[in-house]
């Protein structure tokens, strides 16, 4: 835990905020988050913080993602995927929309 910054929602959200800010920086990845979207529009580090108190909930039952005074993570994730697949930014959306085989990739790292 102290190696991740010390309470591990915050050090996972700066892990997580990191592979965010790479994400914003790739051009096959930046098309997928709207900032005309105010939940979209938010820092890599915000992002991170999602993500990590999601993974936190799903793989520890706890009950970090409601503390960020959001709602359910789970139906806020499918939300924000679907946004994702139709952001107007992103050129050529297949149909049914989805991600392509490079932003999966890019997303894996």
């Amino acid at each position: 835990e102290r190696e991740l910054g010390g309470r591990t929602a915050d050090g996972l959200a700066v892990l997580f905020g990191t592979h965010y800010a790479r994400l914003f920086a790739d051009p096959r990845m930046v098309v997928l988050f709207d900032s005309a979207h105010a939940d979209t529009d938010v820092s890599a580090l915000e992002h991170g913080a999602r993500l990590a108190a999601t993974l936190l909930d799903l793989w520890h039952g706890t009950s970090v993602y409601a503390t960020l005074g959001r709602g359910g993570s789970f139906g806020n994730v499918g939300r924000a995927h679907a946004r994702a697949k139709r952001c107007p930014l992103h050129a050529a959306t297949p149909v049914p929309p989805r991600f392509s085989t490079a932003q999966r990739d890019a997303w894996l790292g």
